[in-house]
């Protein structure tokens, strides 16, 4: 008997502009970029570098700007590049 906790979850996602549909997995189709609150939010680059020493900034800030990029490639159509998708499980 197959296990269900064994699958991974699946999700297609259709442009609402072009009409072009691709899969992704569930864990890929809900990142969200996230805010900076509170008091991270209000460090500058020089607090930054005392709390991390300069090249571990660096690599901390390239990072996230993958990260940042990878979620712009997953929340955009690949065809179009539009914003505006309806996603279904499968």
């Amino acid at each position: 008997m197959p296990s269900f906790f064994g699958r991974k979850r699946l999700i297609q996602r259709t442009c609402l502009d072009c009409g072009e549909t691709w899969t992704l997995e569930a864990g890929l189709a809900r990142l969200r970029a996230r805010r900076a609150h509170g008091y991270a939010a209000g460090l500058r680059v020089g607090q930054v570098g005392q709390a991390l020493a300069g090249q571990e900034a660096l690599d901390a800030e390239a990072g996230l700007d993958q990260d940042l990029e990878t979620i712009r490639q997953v929340r955009t159509c690949p065809t179009c590049g539009s914003e505006r998708y309806k996603d279904r499980r499968i």
